[in-house]
C-alpha cells in the first residue's frame, strides 16, 4: 500500500461511460467550468479533461475521459477504461432504458475489461426532472436492487448517486466522494467528508474533440 504523506501530487484517473444522451459531457462540464449547455453534443470517440482537487494539502489531480455512447466506440472506450482507477457509469433516472444497458452491457463490460480493482460509481443524472409531472422515474426499487447484487464484489468499491447536470445538484459531491473511496482504498486512509465538501478546485486543462450536434443533456 503506497505512503499517502509522502506523496506531494496524486494522479487518478476517471472514465465516465454510459449510453448516448444520459448527460457525461454535461457532467463534466459542470465539475470542471460549473457551465450547461443544453444543446450539448454527443462525444465522438472521447475527450479529455484535466481538473485539480486540493484534499488534506495534497494536489489531486483528476484525469478524466469523457467516452462516446454510441455502440460502434464502444471497443475503443475500453482502452480508457482498463486502467482507470474511477469509473462512472451515468444513466438518466427518466429512462430505464438507460440504466437496463448498464445492467446489462456497461458494469458486465468493465468487470470483463477494466483493471480488478477499483472504484465504481452508478450515477443516475437529470435528477431536476425528478418529481415533475408527466416524468417517470426509474424505481428506486430497481436501482438499489442492483447496487446490492455489485456489492458482492468485494475488489471494488461502489457509489450510488443521483445528480444534476443542469442545477449542479451533487455533482461536486460525486467526484470528492469517489476520490474519497479511492484514498481509502488505495492508501488505506479515512478522508473525513468536510474535507471533501471544503475541497478546493482549479481548472487546468481540457481537450475536445470534434463533435455532432445533437441535444443530450438535461
Amino acid at each position: 500500500m503506497n505512503d499517502f504523506q509522502d506523496k506531494d501530487s496524486i494522479s487518478i484517473k476517471v472514465t465516465m461511460i454510459g449510453s448516448v444522451g444520459v448527460g457525461k459531457s454535461c457532467i463534466i462540464d459542470r465539475f470542471t467550468k460549473d457551465t450547461f449547455d443544453s444543446l450539448n453534443k454527443s462525444t465522438i470517440g472521447a475527450n479529455y479533461y484535466k481538473k485539480e482537487l486540493n484534499i488534506h494539502d495534497k494536489n489531486i489531480t483528476l484525469d478524466i475521459w469523457d467516452t462516446a455512447g454510441q455502440e460502434k466506440f464502444h471497443s475503443m472506450g475500453r482502452h480508457f477504461y482498463k486502467n482507470s482507477n474511477i469509473i462512472v457509469i451515468v444513466y438518466d433516472i427518466t429512462n430505464i432504458n438507460s440504466f437496463e444497458d448498464i445492467k446489462n452491457y456497461w458494469y458486465n463490460d468493465v468487470k470483463e475489461h477494466g483493471e480488478k480493482y477499483k472504484v465504481i460509481g452508478i450515477v443516475g443524472n437529470k435528477f431536476d426532472l425528478y418529481d415533475q409531472d408527466g416524468i417517470n422515474e426509474i424505481d428506486e426499487k430497481v436501482v438499489q436492487e442492483f447496487m446490492d447484487y455489485i456489492n458482492n464484489d468485494k475488489n471494488s468499491r461502489f457509489l450510488n448517486m443521483k445528480v444534476s447536470a443542469k442545477t449542479g445538484v451533487n455533482i461536486k459531491n460525486l467526484f470528492t466522494k469517489l476520490v474519497g473511496l479511492y484514498l481509502e482504498k488505495e492508501f488505506n486512509i479515512l478522508i473525513r467528508q468536510e474535507s471533501l465538501q471544503k475541497a478546493s478546485t482549479l481548472i487546468i486543462e481540457e481537450r475536445r474533440s470534434v463533435k455532432k450536434k445533437k441535444k443530450c443533456c438535461k
